[in-house]
């Protein structure tokens, strides 16, 4: 059994970490572990390290003379290496020049043609030139139809929007669902109610059949929008 363990030092100390986790003592344990496997266990030979001898290194002057020999060799590579570079330019820039070719020089007495110069260009007729363009008259825009102050405001739903509306007399809340595709509600003559929506833009908004703009974007939420003619005119001239 003890010869499966590894050296006793590695050993003593799994001893008293499984001794701690039994709640034992483990410095006991450990204690008679190390006289039950004594003659059985050897300790693990420590090898023992000594300081080098500055002495045997290697002396100053072989250190220097070794610096310069590789400084010499660096040297005379990199000479080499610039000698063949510059035989070689040699022999390839005196190839270049033979092959550029050479202009000719005009014989003596031989006229030389001058650039024909370029014909004047005819001048423009009058009729050709640029004119202004007229000037564009100021869109007005178109008044907008009157609305009765009177008038029936109706919402209708062009998608599915939710809706709250709210009368400010009683307090109570009118209506609250959602208001599907096609659906209509109709403002009571007279009275005064709010709007809360989710989805602004789903709801066409008119008085008397004359249409208003939409109350906000797409999925825009609007609160508190007063529905009777005057309120809602005063948000916009009338869609065209």
């Amino acid at each position: 059994m003890f010869a499966d363990l590894p050296s006793l030092t590695y050993a003593v100390g799994f001893v008293k970490t499984y001794a701690r986790w039994l709640g034992l003592a483990p410095d006991v344990l450990a204690e008679q572990f190390k006289a039950e496997a004594a003659h059985h266990l050897t300790p693990t030979k420590v090898t023992e390290l000594h300081p080098l001898d500055e002495r045997k290194g290697p002396s100053l002057r072989l250190i220097l003379l070794s610096m310069f020999g590789v400084a010499a060799v660096v040297i005379l590579a990199s000479l080499a290496r610039q000698g063949d570079l510059t035989q070689t330019l040699s022999q390839i820039v005196p190839s270049v020049v033979s092959d550029a070719p050479e202009e000719s020089a005009p014989a003596a007495g031989t006229a030389v043609e001058a650039p024909a110069a370029s014909a004047p260009l005819p001048p423009l007729a009058a009729d050709t030139l640029a004119t202004p363009p007229p000037e564009t008259p100021p869109v007005t825009a178109a008044e907008p139809p009157a609305i009765d102050p009177s008038g029936v405001v109706v919402l209708t739903a062009r998608e599915d929007a939710w809706v709250k509306i709210t009368d400010t007399a009683t307090g109570k809340t009118v209506l609250q669902r959602i208001l599907r595709a096609g659906d209509q509600y109709s403002v009571p003559s007279g009275s005064r109610q709010l709007l809360w929506t989710g989805r602004a833009g789903a709801l066409d908004v008119s008085v008397n059949g004359v249409a208003l703009p939409p109350l906000g974007g797409p999925n825009d939420v609007v609160r508190d929008v007063e529905l009777t003619a005057p309120a809602l005119a005063a948000r916009g001239a009338p869609a065209q």
